[in-house]
C-alpha cells in the first residue's frame, strides 16, 4: 500500500512538472505572437511611409518631397487649361446622341 501511494505521489509530481512546462511554452508562444503582431504593424507602417516617400520622390523630384502631393499633376493641368485657350488638338468635344425605341403590337 505504501509503495502505491509513493508511486501516485511521483506520478502527481511528474504531472505538475509537465503542466508547469506547458504553461511556460504557452507564455513563450503568446510572447512570440505579440512580437510578430508588433513587427507586422511596424512593417505595415514603414511600408506605407516607403510608398509615400516613393510617390513624393516621383512627383517632386526628391528635393521637394515634403510638399509633393498626388494632386499636383491635376492642379498643374487645371492651371494650364485656364491660362491658355485650347489649341486645335486640345479642344474639348461634346458628343450627344438621342435614342428612341418604338414598340409595335401586331394582333392576328
Amino acid at each position: 500500500m505504501e509503495a502505491e501511494i509513493e508511486a501516485l505521489r511521483r506520478e502527481r509530481e511528474e504531472k505538475i512538472r509537465q503542466i508547469a512546462e506547458k504553461r511556460k511554452q504557452v507564455e513563450e508562444l503568446r510572447k512570440k505572437r505579440s512580437e510578430r503582431a508588433a513587427q507586422a504593424k511596424s512593417a505595415q507602417g514603414s511600408l506605407a511611409s516607403n510608398v509615400d516617400s516613393l510617390v513624393a520622390e516621383i512627383l517632386g523630384g526628391g528635393a521637394a518631397s515634403s510638399r509633393a502631393s498626388p494632386e499636383a499633376p491635376l492642379k498643374e493641368l487645371s492651371e494650364k487649361s485656364r491660362s491658355s485657350p485650347p489649341g486645335p488638338g486640345e479642344r474639348s468635344l461634346s458628343f450627344q446622341q438621342e435614342v428612341s425605341i418604338a414598340s409595335v403590337d401586331i394582333e392576328p
